[in-house]
């Protein structure tokens, strides 16, 4: 065999080498995901039910997934078109979720209506200011939800009853 055949030879076995390692690497990196828009987050509150009777201390459950990446998930008791956020914030890690929650307020006839919402990180930092002042007045005035920023609800339940 001629130098020069042995030479492109073992080019040849090398670049073929190098090119495979290459394509090994390729698929272990993985590849980037789109990312998640606020209009693709889907959730349900599971319990309570729309209707259901609750004490002033109740179990919430719920689901949810696509949360985009820097939303937050809240709940919040909804009132003659006013909100009133419930620490603590639904964990976005969690798909499945159970937060106990406190209704202290004095609904007009009992009845209330039970909201899970989205906000960015800017209407995230509206109701964290919202909830310091509350614990340092005791006064906590409802949130109109068209002043905190990318607010969008993602499931309601209606017509919960205080007992």
């Amino acid at each position: 065999m001629s130098p020069e055949v042995k030479w492109s030879l073992i080019a040849t076995i090398t670049a073929a080498i190098i090119g495979g390692i290459f394509i090994l690497i390729a698929k272990r990196i993985p590849e980037k995901q789109p990312e998640v828009g606020p209009e693709q987050s889907h959730a349900e509150i599971l319990r309570p039910k729309t209707g259901q009777v609750v004490g002033h201390s109740f179990v919430v459950e719920g689901a949810h997934e696509n949360l985009p990446p820097k939303y937050h998930m809240w709940l919040a008791t909804e009132m003659n078109g006013l909100l009133w956020p419930k620490e603590p914030e639904v964990r976005a890690a969690d798909r499945r979720w159970s937060i106990k929650i406190v209704e202290s307020g004095s609904p007009p006839g009992g009845f209330f209506t039970l909201v899970l919402f989205q906000v960015s990180a800017e209407g995230n930092k509206t109701i964290m200011k919202w909830i310091a002042r509350g614990h340092r007045t005791g006064d906590w005035p409802g949130i109109d939800p068209n002043k905190m920023h990318d607010y969008s609800q993602l499931y309601v339940v209606r017509d919960l009853r205080l007992w």
